[in-house]
């Protein structure tokens, strides 16, 4: 057996490629590379999560809770049990996924040379070559190598001699396997980015009298070289979005993958004519779209509804109280094991992460509450009070009295959660909601404590107490989420202004998120137009962490998201550096328009050098001055498509070039209580 070698100190490069000419030709050849490879891209926090998740018995929030939170007065003993009883279980998981992380890293991937297609071949002689020219470095061949081992989890996952016989070895096993499939990019991905990286690279390498010819320099695709994309295509699908059109032969460009994208424009530069309203007039699948202004419905919306499907508006501002009515409660299981998931990921969205808070305790608290009375009002309530304002009429409960053995605690609200709490904890098996009723009882006595836990609670639902038009607009449900499986080109717009954005980010949250884990169950066929989640002015919802997730697992479900923003310091904002240039750079096509300074210099730098042919002059493809204010970029989409060459695009606005689409909407109903 031989496997490509990392250490290339023993080789020349002649010999290098010379030996890689062989490993392609031996038949008994097999690619093996370190499962850690892929792990450290990662990261070791995140796969340390991932195992966390998968290893059982780890501690709750609400067991925290009860831990933790001491009492005034009464006994110290039960909650010094709970609070050893608690480290116990910390300490026993953490034991054990620590366990699991160890024998991950020692797994290797291991493919079969004689199984590679030829464009796989091709792509490994081609890296080959890079390394042997030092063109790229030994960790991006290494990993280039593990990826093209994994191959969409066709390769074998080999333990080492040393833990193979382990006890937990084939927990390690299932394990690794579902954190790379979770993580990974797809094949065809790989082998893309792979061709662009030759393709850019070889233009920077001197080349030698026995290496084959490439184009000197590199440039923006242009019509004579759009084809070499794997990407882009001029040629539209039922999946295709378009982007723009070429300058030198106007020709229309389309992105036909299932991967995300981002534009990034500041106000005024046309993201809604230029990629919003063209996409929802030429595309005919189902779509969820963030409608800030309002224009998307109005010129849309009617030509949708003709040819494509039903649409839908919900709109619970709405002056004249017109609005499609959706219930995130009807979302939610009735059995109590899948509830009490429904319910997790429900207080997600109503109470998000915030990344600048230094001690996120209050939030914490006020989020498991959320969660334990979601699933009094799933579990407990008949239908008809089944939604959000009866959660948030929990959150009012009384939390001060100065005593909990006589009136008004005995017989009053408050008690009589915390007893239904507890029943339903007995009913449905669920330990955590005994927890929080235990919790909740024992906060009384530091009523300060709870009533500032419940306070961040109150206000993050607060608007269902303010607002009759809302609490009517989720009252019921008119659409769900299967809707837009069940009937492909089905649409719905969620219409508001964006002065009210901020305050009802929770409830786009919460739909977002319930359409985004309800359709990611499905396996997208080859032929399948994608569901399309656009999102306009997406960092005003705050830190929304189901984007993250549908980047890493829409594809493979035939969901895709169009996200917009007007600076990339807005994501920054909202999720903190780290994050934020994650979820730009894990798009497969970024579009700027107009971009700032700041985004120009990322730009110009991501876009590297190029070489002028007759004087040898070494430059930048394009400096950050001229990307944010030269005529020739003027009114351009600036395209990078990542792991490929970028593309300067036109803008064809919609009123231009569909106006004849713009149909009037169709009307809305009231929405009834």
């Amino acid at each position: 057996m031989i496997s490509p070698p990392i250490d290339l100190s023993s080789y020349t490069p002649t010999t290098f490629l010379a030996m890689m000419d062989g490993f392609v030709a031996d038949t008994s050849a097999l690619i093996s590379q370190p499962a850690s490879t892929l792990l450290a891209d990662v990261g070791s926090k995140r796969v340390h999560a991932l195992i966390e998740k998968h290893v059982p018995g780890q501690l709750t929030a609400v067991e925290g809770i009860a831990a933790v939170l001491p009492t005034v007065a009464g006994p110290m003993g039960p909650y010094l049990a709970a609070l050893g009883t608690a480290l116990l279980k910390r300490t026993t998981h953490a034991y054990k996924s620590n366990g699991i992380l160890s024998l991950t890293e020692q797994f290797s991937i291991v493919f079969p040379a004689n199984k590679l297609e030829a464009d796989e071949r091709a792509a490994l002689q081609g890296m080959a070559r890079l390394i042997a020219q030092n063109a790229i470095s030994i960790d991006a061949w290494a990993r280039f190598l593990a990826l093209l081992a994994w191959n969409d989890g066709r390769g074998a996952l080999d333990p080492s001699p040393s833990s193979a016989t382990h006890r937990q070895a084939v927990d390690a096993r299932i394990i690794l396997r579902d954190i790379l499939e979770k993580t990974l990019p797809s094949h065809r991905a790989t082998i893309g980015d792979a061709a662009a990286t030759i393709t850019l690279k070889q233009a920077r390498v001197p080349q030698s009298s026995n290496a084959p010819s490439f184009k000197r320099g590199i440039d923006f695709l242009n019509a004579a070289t759009i084809r070499q994309s794997p990407y882009l295509a001029t040629t539209p699908t039922r999946s295709s979005l378009f982007l723009g059109r070429l300058p030198d032969n106007r020709q229309d460009i389309y992105f036909n993958g299932n991967e995300s994208l981002i534009t990034i424009a500041g106000p005024g530069a046309g993201k809604s004519q230029a990629h919003v309203i063209p996409n929802l007039l030429i595309y005919p699948g189902s779509a969820l779209v963030l409608d800030v202004k309002g224009e998307l419905w109005n010129t849309t919306a009617g030509f949708r509804q003709r040819h494509f499907g039903p649409v839908f508006r919900f709109s619970p501002t709405d002056v004249h109280g017109r609005s499609h009515r959706y219930n995130p409660f009807d979302q939610i299981s009735t059995d109590p094991e899948t509830a009490a998931s429904d319910c997790e990921v429900f207080s997600y969205q109503i109470i998000a992460p915030n990344p600048d808070l230094k001690d996120p305790y209050w939030e914490n608290r006020a989020r498991d509450f959320v969660w334990a009375f979601a699933m009094l009002v799933a579990l407990e309530t008949p239908p008809a009070g089944r939604n959000m304002e009866t959660l948030a009429a929990f959150t009012a409960i009384p939390t001060q009295f100065s005593s909990l053995t006589k009136p008004p605690y005995v017989g009053s609200d408050t008690q009589r959660v915390i007893l239904r709490l507890k029943a339903l904890a007995d009913n449905a098996n669920i330990p955590d909601l005994h927890h929080a009723a235990t919790a909740l009882e024992s906060g009384l006595k530091d009523s300060d404590r709870l009533t500032s836990v419940m306070d961040n609670a109150r206000r993050a639902l607060s608007l269902f107490a303010r607002s009759p038009a809302l609490r009517r607009a989720m009252s019921a449900t008119d659409w769900s989420p299967a809707h837009l499986r069940r009937h492909p080109g089905t649409t719905a717009y969620i219409s508001l202004p964006s002065e009210h954005l901020e305050a009802y980010a929770p409830i786009i949250r919460i739909i977002f998120a319930q359409h985004r884990r309800i359709l990611t169950s499905h396996i997208a066929q080859a032929d399948e137009p994608p569901i399309t989640f656009f999102l306009d002015e997406m960092p005003q919802l705050g830190r929304f962490d189901d984007i993250l997730r549908m980047q890493d697992l829409g594809r493979s479900a035939g969901l895709r998201l169009w996200m917009f923003a007007q600076q990339t310091a807005q994501i920054q904002q909202a999720y903190g550096n780290d994050r934020a240039d994650g979820l730009i750079g894990a798009n497969r096509i970024q579009c700027y328009m107009e971009p700032d300074m700041a985004a120009a210099s990322a730009l110009a730098s991501a876009f590297g050098k190029t070489t002028n042919d007759l004087t040898g002059e070494e430059r930048d493809l394009a400096s950050a001055a001229e990307l944010a204010s030269s005529p020739k970029f003027t009114d351009k989409i600036i395209t990078v498509v990542r792991g490929h060459l970028p593309v300067i695009l036109t803008k064809h606005m919609a009123y231009l070039k569909l106006k004849d689409r713009m149909l009037p909407p169709p009307e809305v109903p009231h929405a009834k209580p």
